[in-house]
């Protein structure tokens, strides 16, 4: 399929969404009718007893049964042709031999015809009705249904263990009927009511169980025995005793209780896990102050003055008496705050209690340790002896270690471990080199050009773990082909990898064809081995090198020429460029031009299925390949993505030998900007120098994921062995913004302080057209020579610069803020001021240990002007006074734009009455319309700071949030009209504003 083939218009989209849904529904639906039918047919098989009890028959009951019986059949056929063998191996195949039988009994119910039938076959159309216990199984799938689902699953689970009372209940029976029954025969002439009871042992059985379950008064039995002998009189007397008292009684007792343990066991099964879960996330946000996805201990203690929290933590069974021990229980180690999945996972475990599961758990874990620190004590110890020894050693021999040291700076006998090559099927230039094609053959079987479009050719997860699997077993006796430098296992990076095994494998299976003029006299042999050298490029290695297929003149329109057809070993064959050596002769590289016609990409070559680009990464080819993979594998286990979801990443995606076809002189309509406008991400990943933000294609593919505000853009970073550090814009899933500040703080802040240098103008292209094709884009396709495509471009430019380089700044914020004498915070500052283009900024530095009052001015001094939407979050910012707020209030009064602010000072408690006037004082004359603020746990704060924030609202303002739980006002306003309405309580006032 190709690109054109996969763009729909929204209508043809909305249909196939239309009959995706109606595939979905049809199984069910038609499971819904046929138990639908079975129940209407029980129904009638009354009416049809009732009625015909009196007046026979009636007249079209047979038609009914027919029709029954052929709904059930069709259903069992369509059955066997969707599940195929699992119609009999499958979880519900017992519903599916249940459902033959009772297609059996109806079809020889209706073969018998009238109701004149004998015993055994009243006893088949009594079985008609069995078919309404296969409706069962849809009521267990039905969340309506959720006390009687509960019901039945306890009874069928119960059924096992009841057998064992039942038993019992048998062999005490059988016992006492045999002694009964031999006692009674002597008195059977006498009396007909024993003998009716007592005569045989199945009588006997029956009577013993018809007393012991209220089938009869046993008192009748006894008045009969009164002339029976003494010892018949008091078994009989004692048996029923025992066995009303102990026997019966204890089997009772003994079911009630199983029914009971299962009954609970079953409800926790089937409750539904939904509705608790929705119950504790309200709970959630109810003491979630801010809202900003973490429970800070300030927030907590504050609700734990509410009646309806103390009251669910009762019912959890969690003491209420110590706030700050039940907050430590559900706090997450890494935000020291209660995350939503910590809050909601803690009441769960607490609410059912800990299993048996858990327990054995915490003993493994217990045991592992163990293990751990007495092995790590055992590798001390031994670390400790042979240093000892080497310390001693060293004192000894100390001249001796003269002459070694000569012998190795003299080339003496390495003392570094070689490593033995490792050999791979898939390393398909030494199968070339080996002239082994039948195995060649078979490697590249599957290699099969596809019809996917560009962006269908992402590569996911598990497959660039294959490919790295790969690189590692072939690349060992690679040599870079520029410096000729051994290539050392874990350092392959993509210009390497593209050299030795991506050009050879992707190249067409009939070889590459190189044509010369007729003019040439040299005509290679097959198998001949033809390179290129480097010329003029600087190169250690030969551009390109293969083996000649097969070689002839032929002659076309054009005239005569010559082709050679090669099978490529390294790299990749240049026109116009150095000559050619085929062994001693030499053909000219001016006058050559090569044919790679159906050529594959190497996404083709791991996997032919198309893949949809869900993320686009912008990297840098000399990183090594094992820090991409890495980057790729924590991001999409950060994003919680799945297996399946693809990375876009160009030196796999395109076909590198007709990037002619893949590449435009118009940026629009490249394989790049299509894979960048289907993705739904950005991922940056860099290496240590931050090499992509020096590369006008990475800067560009920035750039334009920035201006797409439904684009996420994701910044990754694995520097040697250590750990993959990622950077989002915005919340990943599961994560607060708390938690976010935490997992970024650790990200190496030069790295983006390299971004905020970025320049447009100033990058790298490794094709120069390149550049002036982007540049051209960026100019909105203006003619570049003339005086507006100029003046276009330099805005652009501008604007595009001033866009890059605030995004990073504000995504190095509270890293540097973080470091010891804040390194690059002036800089950071200038790149977020300069940015006169930007509306919104969201920023939290909530529990950030660096900000304090100097932090939060500098920040305020930074606030670009042209910002219409802010949002600042300081909660946990203890150290902040009310200096803080009025220089940020001071700053956002000059923002003449700003329609929205948010502000979070949640556990701020050396801020006083003089916030909040401030706050009134500056936004009064604004043209705010939407205003929230959070001043919960502020404890200084009185209720003269918010009448004079009441007093000092601006008019044009439409929407109003405040929280002031924990302070003298203690109350929390959901609009404007509870916040107007609010009068002064029966505290004196006015109270002294202190600064």
């Amino acid at each position: 399929m190709d690109s054109e083939g996969l763009k729909h218009s929204p209508s043809q989209k909305t249909s196939t969404v239309v009959r995706k849904l109606r595939c979905a529904w049809l199984p069910v639906l038609w499971h819904y009718f046929v138990d639908f039918i079975a129940l209407s047919y029980v129904i009638f098989i009354g009416i049809n007893l009732q009625f015909g009890s009196h007046g026979g028959p009636l007249e079209w009951a047979l038609p009914i049964e027919i029709l029954f019986c052929s709904v059930i059949g069709v259903d069992l056929l369509v059955k066997m042709c969707t599940q195929q063998q699992k119609f009999f191996t499958g979880p519900r195949r017992w519903w599916n031999f249940f459902d033959s039988f009772c297609l059996l009994v109806l079809i020889v119910a209706a073969a018998q015809g009238s109701r004149g039938l004998e015993t055994a076959s009243g006893l088949v159309r009594g079985g008609r009705a069995l078919r309404i216990v296969g409706c069962f199984s849809t009521v267990q799938e039905l969340r309506q249904f959720k006390q009687l689902r509960v019901m039945i699953a306890s009874m069928i689970r119960s059924l096992k263990v009841m057998l064992w009372p039942a038993l019992m209940v048998f062999v005490f029976n059988y016992f006492c009927g045999l002694i009964l029954t031999e006692s009674m025969w002597s008195n059977c002439p006498n009396s007909s009511i024993l003998c009716e009871k007592f005569g045989d042992l199945q009588s006997s059985m029956i009577t013993l169980y018809q007393i012991q379950y209220s089938g009869m008064l046993w008192h009748e039995v006894w008045h009969e025995m009164q002339h029976s002998e003494w010892y018949v009189q008091v078994f009989f007397i004692c048996s029923t005793v025992f066995g009303l008292m102990v026997v019966v009684n204890a089997t009772t007792s003994f079911m009630c209780g199983l029914q009971s343990y299962i009954w609970k066991k079953e409800r926790a099964t089937f409750s539904d896990l939904e509705e608790e879960l929705k119950k504790f996330y309200a709970s959630f946000r109810e003491i979630d102050q801010n809202h900003n996805g973490t429970i800070s201990e300030v927030e907590f203690k504050l609700v734990m003055e509410n009646e309806q929290m103390l009251a669910l933590l009762e019912a959890l069974d969690v003491d209420t008496s110590d706030a700050v021990k039940v907050f430590e229980i559900l706090a997450s180690q890494s935000t020291g705050g209660i995350e939503v999945t910590d809050f909601l996972l803690g009441c769960l475990r607490l609410q059912r209690g800990t299993t048996a599961v858990d327990i054995i758990r915490i003993q493994m874990q217990q045991e592992w340790g163990h293990d751990a620190l007495v092995s790590m004590s055992t590798v001390l110890q031994k670390t400790s002896a042979d240093f000892q020894e080497a310390l001693h050693s060293l004192s000894i021999t100390t001249t001796a270690m003269e002459p070694l040291s000569a012998g190795i700076s003299g080339g003496g006998p390495s003392l570094t471990k070689s490593w033995t090559r490792r050999q791979s099927i898939h390393a398909v230039p030494e199968l070339m080199a080996s002239n082994d094609e039948e195995e060649l053959r078979e490697v590249l079987r599957h290699n099969q050009r596809t019809n996917l479009g560009s962006e269908d050719r992402a590569v996911t997860v598990p497959e660039m773990q294959q490919l790295l699997q790969e690189l590692f077993g072939m690349c060992d006796g690679w040599k870079d082909a520029f410096t000729g430098k051994a290539v050392q296992s874990g350092e392959a990076n993509l210009y390497q990898f593209a050299y030795h095994c991506i050009l050879p494998r992707t190249a067409p299976y009939d070889g590459v064809l190189l044509q010369w003029p007729a003019s040439m006299t040299v005509i290679p042999e097959a198998g001949q081995e033809v390179c290129q050298r480097s010329g003029q490029m600087e190169m250690a290695l030969p551009v390109a090198r293969g083996k000649v297929l097969r070689a002839e003149k032929v002659e076309d329109v054009h005239g005569e020429k010559l082709k050679i057809w090669i099978r490529l070993l390294q790299g990749q064959f240049q026109p116009m460029c150095s000559e050619i050596w085929c062994g001693t002769s030499v053909l000219p590289g001016e006058e050559m031009s090569v044919v790679a016609e159906k050529s594959i990409s190497y996404k083709e070559h791991l996997s032919t299925r198309a893949c949809k680009s869900e993320y686009y990464t912008s990297h840098w080819w000399g990183e090594p390949v094992r820090s991409f993979v890495q980057c790729c594998r924590k991001h999409a286990e950060l994003r919680r993505l799945e297996e399946g979801t693809g990375y876009w990443v160009c030196g796999y995606a395109n076909r590198q030998h007709e990037l002619g076809l893949d590449i435009a002189d118009d940026v629009v309509a490249t394989s790049f900007f299509a894979a960048l406008k289907t993705s739904k991400g950005l991922l940056v990943i860099l290496d240590e120098k931050a090499t992509p933000f020096s590369r006008i294609w990475c800067d560009f593919e920035l750039y334009a994921a920035i201006m797409n505000k439904a684009m996420e853009l994701d910044i990754a970073a694995a520097i040697g062995t250590e750990k993959t550090r990622i950077l989002t814009t915005n919340l990943v899933p599961g994560e607060s913004s708390v938690a976010k500040t935490k997992r970024e703080q650790d990200f190496p802040i030069d790295l983006l302080g390299r971004g905020l240098e970025l320049c447009l103008e100033e990058g790298n292209a490794t094709v120069k057209e390149d550049k002036e094709h982007i540049f051209r884009a960026i100019a909105d396709n203006y003619d570049l020579s003339s005086e507006e495509g100029e003046a276009r471009l330099r805005q652009n430019l501008d604007r595009a610069n001033n866009t890059l380089r605030s995004t990073l700044a504000v995504l190095a914020w509270p890293q540097a803020m973080q470091k010891k004498g804040r390194p690059g915070m002036d800089k950071i500052c200038n790149a977020l001021r300069s940015d006169g283009f930007r509306e919104s900024l969201e920023l939290s530095l909530a529990h950030v240990e660096g900000c304090d009052n100097a932090a939060v001015k500098k920040l305020a001094e930074s606030l670009p002007s042209s910002l219409k939407n802010l949002k600042l979050s300081f909660e946990g910012c203890s150290h902040l006074t009310d200096s803080s707020v009025q220089a940020l209030a001071g700053q956002v009064s000059q923002l003449k734009s700003l329609e929205i602010l948010h502000l979070d000072f949640v556990g701020c408690e050396y801020l006083t009455d003089a916030s909040l006037k401030s706050v009134g004082d500056r936004v009064s004359k604004s043209k705010l319309i939407e205003l929230e603020l959070h001043f919960a746990g502020c404890k200084r704060l009185q209720e003269g700071g918010a009448f004079s924030l009441q007093e000092n609202l601006p008019e044009s303002l439409r929407r109003f949030k405040a929280n002031f739980k924990g302070t003298h006002v203690d109350r929390t306003f959901d609009n404007l009209t509870q916040f107007k309405g609010y009068q002064k309580s029966w505290r004196p006032f006015p109270f002294e504003l202190t600064a």
